[in-house]
């Protein structure tokens, strides 16, 4: 840590400040300051409250099983057109078509707002950058999601590779790397009602 010639501890007034803090923006001596895991600096305060915990690979797969299961209850409708008439058809794909778009609404909203699909708000988990900070709407959806899919039209295995990745030593997948994420345990989730 360095100098930041001429500005004072928020604590220690009587101190240089070495950092500033990457949350709440304090100046901060040596003594009251030190970086996470991710090498980020917070004031001893904020670095209390910035201890990411990895979310289980468990309940990250239960979200992903709750991701899935509201999909294939919108799509089971579908399973039906056969047997109905044109007209009845077509509403039904349309309502099921709006229901994708509301779902697809929602889960955006979500990430971007507080980094959680309806599955990762079920369990309790969320999607950070490896600092701590929320991630960001652009590096969520372009990163954890667009790229990975390019990835797999050119490489066909791309997915499987991707998920088995999980058991990497930091619990992360692929596409959490290429985002700068990581899936913690939501302890703001913990101090409020479960939304389900």
């Amino acid at each position: 840590m360095t100098s930041m010639a001429g500005t004072r501890c928020a604590r220690h007034v009587e101190r240089e400040a070495v950092a500033m803090c990457a949350r709440c923006g304090d100046f901060a001596c040596s003594a009251c300051c030190a970086p996470n895991e991710a090498g980020a600096t917070y004031c001893n305060e904020c670095l209390e409250t910035t201890a990411l915990v990895t979310a289980s690979r468990g309940a990250r797969l239960l979200a992903q099983i709750v991701n899935s299961a509201i999909f294939v209850l919108l799509c089971t409708p579908l399973i039906f057109l056969d047997e109905l008439s044109a007209e009845v058809g077509l509403a039904l794909t349309t309502g099921v078509g709006l229901g994708f778009l509301v779902l697809i609404g929602v889960n955006i909203y979500l990430l971007a707002t507080r980094g959680q699909s309806l599955g990762k708000l079920a369990v309790g988990i969320r999607i950070v950058r490896t600092d701590g900070q929320p991630a960001g709407l652009v590096s969520l959806v372009l990163m954890r999601i667009f790229v990975p899919q390019l990835i797999q039209v050119f490489c066909g295995i791309f997915s499987l590779i991707d998920s088995l990745s999980i058991f990497s030593e930091d619990s992360r997948c692929i596409h959490d790397k290429i985002a700068g994420t990581i899936v913690v345990n939501d302890d703001l989730q913990r101090a409020r009602p479960r939304a389900f």
